[in-house]
């Protein structure tokens, strides 16, 4: 905490650096809490977003629409049959093979 360098994680798991965070100490409460990063992006030599450096951070709550209304009754949803065996996409031994070798890359 002291060195001002965290990590976090976006919505879909890639691990973000923060670097040089200003008072990290102001900070270190949001540790395992959904934050917003804001700051000047570091690119890998693959050209991804490896880290952020001097980062503001603040607190940030998940959006309304990704819970449940207690209004929502799932049990209908819930009740409808899954996917049945069989019922997929048929392919022949040439797609297959082509898909695999695809695949493989």
């Amino acid at each position: 905490m002291r060195s001002g360098r965290f990590r976090i994680a976006d919505d879909v798991g890639h691990r973000i650096a923060l670097e040089d965070v200003p008072e990290p100490s102001t900070v270190a409460h949001l540790i395992n809490q959904r934050v917003r990063a804001i700051g000047t992006g570091s690119l890998g030599n693959d050209g991804q977003l490896k880290g952020v450096i001097a980062p503001s951070i603040t607190p940030e709550s998940l959006p309304s629409t990704w819970f449940a209304r207690d209004s929502d009754d799932l049990t209908a949803e819930l009740s409808k049959p899954g996917p049945s065996f069989g019922d997929g996409v048929e392919l022949t031994d040439e797609e297959f093979a082509d898909f695999m070798t695809f695949l493989k890359g």
